[in-house]
């Protein structure tokens, strides 16, 4: 199967179920906005070398 058929195959998926689609990008948005607000900001010498680490006891 070349790549023109799954390219035409694809399009004619879309073409035909375009309210899929749309419920699918705006599930995928919610997910990405739900990992998104998962992130934690952390700033530090810690973060980046360990506490017991030599390096960082000096």
């Amino acid at each position: 199967m070349s790549a023109k058929t799954i390219y035409s195959k694809i399009g004619t998926f879309i073409e035909k179920s375009p309210k899929l689609i749309i419920l699918i990008a705006i599930a995928m948005m919610f997910v990405s906005l739900y990992g998104a607000g998962m992130i934690e900001h952390k700033s530090g010498i810690d973060t980046f070398v360990k506490k017991d680490s030599l390096i960082y006891q000096d």
